[in-house]
């Protein structure tokens, strides 16, 4: 049943679980031949593929960001150590190894961070990056104030077509233009 809860937004767990619902409607279960077993496994093929895919996201999330950031001058500044520490920080690291080969293993895997959480910890990698560098941000700034990067935020929203890209342009230009004559800008 706990591999039913776990898997219940894949499309597998629907078929199973009529299979075993109709199991236990017929009494199967004291039969001879084990019904549910195969299911089980069934169950639990789909969960180590799905929670493979999406330790394979988060590396690959993880991986992507760290990458953007050592392109970034503000980050390049730091040395190397406090580059490792600001990604221990921000949790950029690689997800550690997966351990599901057992399903008492798959279960506490699931059972420390379901697929809904496999989820919400890739989707937050972008943010974390972004508090990554304003971190070496703020850290560049207390040892070199004269090159001191100025963070800018801009406007997030649907732009319905080329006038809207235009004004937007232009918004962003002049608040860009005016924060990069003081110094570096990150752009947020």
């Amino acid at each position: 049943q706990a591999l039913c809860d776990h898997a219940e937004q894949l499309p597998v767990a629907q078929e199973v679980g009529v299979e075993l619902d109709a199991i236990e409607r017929q009494r199967s279960l004291l039969s001879d031949v084990d019904g549910v077993a195969p299911r089980v496994a069934k169950l639990a093929a789909a969960l180590r593929q799905e929670i493979t895919a999406r330790h394979q996201q988060l590396a690959d999330a993880v991986q992507s960001a760290v990458d953007q950031l050592e392109d970034d001058a503000t980050w390049g500044q730091l040395d190397a150590s406090h580059r490792q520490g600001v990604l221990q920080n921000s949790d950029l690291v690689p997800p550690d190894p997966l351990n599901i080969a057992t399903d008492d293993r798959l279960l506490a895997s699931l059972a420390s961070r379901s697929l809904s959480g496999w989820r919400d910890v890739i989707d937050a990698v972008g943010s974390r990056a972004a508090q990554a560098l304003t971190t070496a941000a703020k850290r560049v700034g207390e040892e070199r104030p004269e090159v001191a990067p100025i963070t800018v935020s801009v406007q997030k929203g649907t732009l319905r077509d080329a006038d809207a890209v235009e004004r937007w342009i232009e918004l962003h230009r002049a608040k860009l233009s005016e924060a990069v004559a003081k110094g570096p800008v990150i752009v947020q």
